[in-house]
């Protein structure tokens, strides 16, 4: 099974906290995580040479930070250093364990970083909250590892040309996330080009100094839109259509009513819609004037207006409203790529439905729980006291999802959310509490749809029934379901 390789850079002075943490960092709990720790330098090895060898290629580096560390020359330069540099490369994921009281003024480079447990609350102050924060520690690196793997199985996936589904998923993935240009169309009025000027002015300042940093270009550039517009339509056509191609979202602006009736305008648009078809990539915004020039709309041909009229829309000159649509795109859009990942990840997430109020505390769904997570591989997303819509948007991130009816005997809680499972085309099972209902068992045959729901009645067929839950997922995720 892939694992994502662990270093720990730390001061001998500390080294009591490593031995602790140790307890936690262990292949039944950390099942993703090769660590690498500095005690199996054997005899005739140049230590120096294998530290060196493990940081360079190591996923994730734990910094356990403390005056000793951060006045350790050989640290500060040898693996401090090394760290930042991979982490800012995007080579590794570099996370500051805080351990005791320390001087930080001259390592911004640190303390932008999330830390845990924070710089006020180190370790050394934890007192028997000390276990609590090194669990905590633990989920995030087991959190990052599955996120590493998971981006290694999807590029691997992405790689293979066989046009099975698998790979068109892992391909329109990679495309989600590397698509970093917006697609700005060129106005025919000089209202509208200074607007777009206006507009790329204030993304190259969002760009420069947004913290963190504004992700999009805009294309076409102020240089290359002025090249492009003294081309001819055809010419101006195949120069656009190489730049949409390249860009996640579109946004048309018409700065005067000449703007709405010019045929750039009507060809830009086409082209996007065009390129839209079929794809969750391009998406358009009409961005226009004011609103005298809304209301120029109702000036052209009727099924061009109904069309415009259908996109988003900014009205007014106001850029950061096309920001914040387009802050609502990238929400979208990573709502996306969680869902097509879900295969991918080396951990199930599966979500849990019960009655919190009626059967937080039952031992049946205690037990059920805790076989489901036994061996790591598996993640339980409880819905504690949620609404069922969002319930129901949860299940999108997971891979599968259960309903443990306990003593909640109303049907109508009971298939409301069997039918959340199966509109969602998640596999899901069922596991019933029959104590509180001897027939139970009856209403499960009548009840569950058995073709598609997997059921498992009671305490007999618990640890059976979870088996052929884990093999089944395993299987539907294999065949790419």
């Amino acid at each position: 099974m892939e694992k994502v390789k662990l270093f720990i850079s730390y001061a001998h002075a500390d080294r009591e906290y490593l031995n602790e943490f140790y307890k936690f960092l262990n292949d039944s709990d950390c099942p993703n995580i090769d660590i690498w720790k500095d005690n199996e330098i054997t005899l005739g090895q140049e230590w120096n040479d294998q530290i060196e060898r493990n940081l360079n290629c190591a996923d994730i580096v734990l910094l356990f930070i403390s005056q000793d560390f951060l006045k350790s020359p050989y640290i500060k330069n040898n693996e401090l250093s090394v760290a930042l540099k991979r982490h800012h490369e995007g080579q590794s994921t570099v996370i500051p364990i805080f351990l005791r009281y320390c001087v930080l003024n001259n390592y911004p480079e640190i303390t932008k970083l999330q830390g845990y447990p924070t710089i006020d609350t180190p370790l050394a102050e934890a007192g028997v909250k000390k276990d609590r924060y090194f669990s905590e520690i633990q989920e995030k690196i087991n959190e990052v590892a599955k996120n590493i793997i998971t981006k290694i199985n999807i590029a691997r996936s992405a790689a293979v040309d066989n046009g099975g589904e698998q790979s068109n998923v892992a391909k329109e993935i990679e495309q989600l996330r590397n698509t970093k240009k917006i697609f700005l169309s060129i106005p025919a009025s000089p209202e509208g080009l200074a607007m777009r000027r206006a507009f790329i002015v204030e993304v190259e300042g969002k760009i420069k100094y947004d913290k963190p940093q504004w992700p999009y270009e805009i294309v076409p550039g102020i240089l290359q839109a002025d090249e492009i517009k003294n081309k001819s339509l055809s010419e101006q056509e195949k120069d656009i259509e190489i730049l949409m191609n390249q860009c996640i979202y579109a946004i048309h602006i018409a700065g005067s009513p000449e703007d709405l009736n010019s045929d750039k305008f009507k060809s830009q648009y086409k082209q996007s819609v065009r390129l839209k078809t079929g794809s969750t990539l391009i998406r358009n915004i009409l961005w226009l004037a004011g609103p005298t020039i809304k209301d120029g709309l109702d000036t052209i041909d009727e099924a061009f207006k109904i069309k415009l009229k259908m996109l988003p829309s900014v009205v007014g000159e106001d850029r950061q409203a096309v920001f914040n649509l387009i802050e609502g795109f990238d929400v979208a859009k990573e709502q996306t790529i969680n869902h097509l990942s879900a295969p991918f990840s080396p951990v199930k997430k599966i979500f849990m439905f019960y009655d919190f109020e009626n059967d937080n505390e039952n031992d049946l769904r205690i037990r059920l729980r805790k076989i489901l997570q036994e061996d790591k591989k598996f993640a339980i997303r409880d819905p504690a006291d949620e609404s069922f819509e969002i319930q129901k948007k949860a299940i999108e991130e997971c891979n599968a999802a259960f309903i443990f009816y306990g003593t909640n005997s109303d049907s109508i809680w009971y298939k409301m959310r069997e039918r959340a499972i199966l509109t969602s085309n998640k596999f899901g099972a069922v596991c019933v509490d029959g104590r509180e209902e001897p027939e139970m068992e009856k209403k499960i045959d009548r009840d569950v749809s058995v073709n598609e729901i997997l059921s498992i009645k009671g305490e007999k067929e618990l640890e059976a029934g979870v088996l052929a839950f884990k093999k089944l997922l395993q299987e539907k995720q294999n065949q790419g379901g």
